[in-house]
């Protein structure tokens, strides 16, 4: 199945057709240097030392206009940028665009971008320095792209991506959203100024043992994208919470090569299906866009969160359940919440939901009967605590609500709250501190998340926002 689409503008409110849209993008390295300074590697364990670079971290940035309105999409080679850096970049931004999105790739081969990867749990992985930096270089980026703005058409498509030996999920039940997002913008001279490619998978093909900064699979991709349109690529991480991991090849031994080489692979052949779909779908011109926000407060309740917060290794503000600064000492009977935001940006018959963590698929597209686990087991026979599908969220899931001829789910968008998993399979080892162990089965993923609520306070948010 393919979709097409004609895309158009990005606008903070619905905009009359006939106006005209301009684009300019860029791509910046931001990549720290090892050699000069400690580098902890996020996304695995902690301790996790740079000995060098493979290829560039970047931060890839597009701005677009009606004439009326400038609204920047940034993607950065990070495991997540939280959001009181993206509010910090849009402070920055100052007037050169009414509306910044800032999201990661969720890359598991960068440096730390939260604090959480250190040395060890009571250090933070963050070099402040570079932080500042990498802001400020953010904010610089996006302004200068005001001066490069010129009138582009757009096309779009979304097709099935691949999944065997591209995409696996580790988490019972088996579900995966296999949804190929992409849209492309062209200028007059036919030239592409940017192109933008939306998949559902981790970034961690080179997994625990490398520790060369590198962009992964999704480095490769925009590699390939620019190698074959031109202009600035871009890639946004979808619904790849619970657990969407590479599949990548097996050596003789039957083991899962972590290499370049299969990073490279990966992200080749996903551009490849991204251009070939482009290569079929109609331009436009009329845009007709919007986007539409709403701040949600949500509790947390996770133990190992709160030891961070307490330390200040998660640097972000928390609050009361009224939204009122949090007084007193953290404790299970005084939990703090966080406020974050979700966000709807609609381009003509594109709409991206804006998730500020890692949305399990389930959510996005269900597939509790087993239509989306392509060939695997819906639950392992020999997990000894099977989820219990009968009490499994029922319709609509967030792609149902969307319901457009060509989506986005943008994972990480403007935060990094964690897992997004559903309620009924949330099971935690609530006699620890750590959380650890947890239950028998597929439990890792509760150990990152905020909490049980976090899921249906998101999806309500959503289906709010959708109906306004």
């Amino acid at each position: 199945m393919i979709r097409f689409a004609p895309l158009c503008a990005l606008a903070l409110a619905a905009s009359t057709a006939s106006a005209e849209l301009s684009a300019a993008a860029s791509a910046i390295d931001i990549t720290p240097d090892p050699a000069k300074s400690t580098v902890w590697i996020a996304g695995f364990g902690m301790n996790r030392r740079a000995t060098g670079v493979h290829d560039p971290i970047r931060s890839r940035a597009l701005l677009v206009s009606d004439g009326k309105t400038r609204v920047a999409i940034v993607v950065l080679d990070l495991v997540g940028f939280m959001r009181p850096h993206v509010e910090k970049v849009r402070t920055r931004c100052g007037e050169a665009a009414d509306y910044v999105l800032v999201a990661s790739t969720h890359n598991h081969e960068g440096p730390d971008s939260m604090g959480i990867w250190g040395r060890t749990p009571f250090e933070t992985g963050i070099d402040a320095a570079w932080m500042d930096a990498t802001i400020e270089a953010i904010a610089a980026q996006v302004i200068a792209l005001t001066a490069k703005l010129q009138v582009v058409t757009i096309r779009a498509a979304q097709i099935e991506g691949p999944v065997k030996e591209f995409v696996c999920d580790h988490r019972d039940p088996v579900v995966i959203d296999n949804a190929l997002s992409a849209l492309q913008l062209v200028c007059a001279d036919g030239k592409t100024v940017a192109s933008i490619a939306n998949w559902a998978c981790h970034p961690e093909t080179l997994w625990s043992g490398n520790t060369l900064l590198t962009a992964d699979y999704p480095g490769f991709l925009c590699a390939r994208l620019e190698e074959r349109l031109g202009g600035t690529a871009l890639f946004v991480s979808g619904a790849l919470g619970g657990m969407m991991t590479p599949d990548p090849l097996k050596d003789e031994k039957g083991e899962k090569l972590r290499t370049f080489v299969e990073a490279e692979r990966i992200g080749r052949g996903i551009a490849d299906r991204a251009v070939d779909a482009l290569a079929k779908a109609e331009a436009a011109r009329d845009p007709a866009l919007s986007i539409r926000t709403r701040e949600l407060l949500l509790p947390c309740t996770n133990p190992r969160f709160h030891v961070a917060m307490a330390m200040k290794l998660l640097s972000r503000e928390i609050f009361d359940a009224e939204g009122k600064a949090f007084a007193g000492k953290i404790s299970p009977k005084n939990i703090p919440w966080v406020k974050t935001e979700i966000g709807l940006l609609t381009l003509g018959p594109l709409q991206a939901a804006l998730v500020p963590g890692e949305l399990f698929p389930e959510l996005a597209v269900g597939g509790f009967d087993g239509s989306k686990s392509f060939g695997a087991d819906l639950v392992k026979k020999n997990n000894p605590n099977p989820p219990k599908i009968a009490n499994a969220p029922k319709s609509p899931f967030l792609r149902e609500l969307l319901n457009a001829p060509v989506e986005m789910i943008v994972g990480l968008a403007n935060d990094e709250l964690g897992y997004i998993l559903p309620e009924y399979d949330f099971e935690v080892n609530d006699k620890s501190a750590t959380l650890e162990p947890h239950p028998p089965g597929d439990h890792y993923e509760e150990t990152n998340s905020l909490g049980k609520e976090t899921a249906k306070r998101v999806m309500d948010g959503f289906a709010e926002l959708l109906k306004e």
